[in-house]
């Protein structure tokens, strides 16, 4: 499904009913600054999620929550400045994370040592102007 450049602001806990099938999901170029808990739990076989260039400052520990396909999730161009706030949680059979181009002041490996099947990760800071 691809919402791509939608002016979307929110994604509700009701969003993606009837949708069980669903596989991948594009939500990129829009302005969601959060996503709550249970965004994406009528999802239940998603394997990627594309949020790249919204204004996410955080997801909920609940928003992936029954999501336990997802391998691929793109956060970067984002307005992130704490991973403990992007809901990595639930997602341990994550391969693929790009959480580059946020505005991160730390780097938190705990927030990654649940990620046992995480082979790529992809961090890149943004330029100073």
């Amino acid at each position: 499904m691809d919402l791509d450049e939608n002016e979307l602001t929110e994604i509700r806990g009701d969003a993606f009913q009837n949708l069980p099938r669903l596989i991948y999901l594009r939500l990129s170029r829009n302005k969601i600054r959060v996503i709550n808990n249970g965004a994406f739990l009528s999802l239940p076989a998603l394997d990627g999620i594309d949020l790249q260039e919204n204004e996410l400052e955080s997801i909920g520990e609940g928003a992936f929550e029954r999501t336990a396909s997802l391998k691929y999730l793109n956060l970067s161009h984002n307005n992130f400045d704490d991973m403990s706030r992007m809901g990595l949680f639930p997602l341990q059979s994550l391969e693929v994370l790009d959480i580059s181009f946020n505005r991160l002041v730390l780097f938190d490996d705990k927030a990654l040592r649940h990620l046992q099947w995480l082979v790529e990760l992809r961090v890149t800071k943004p330029r100073r102007e």
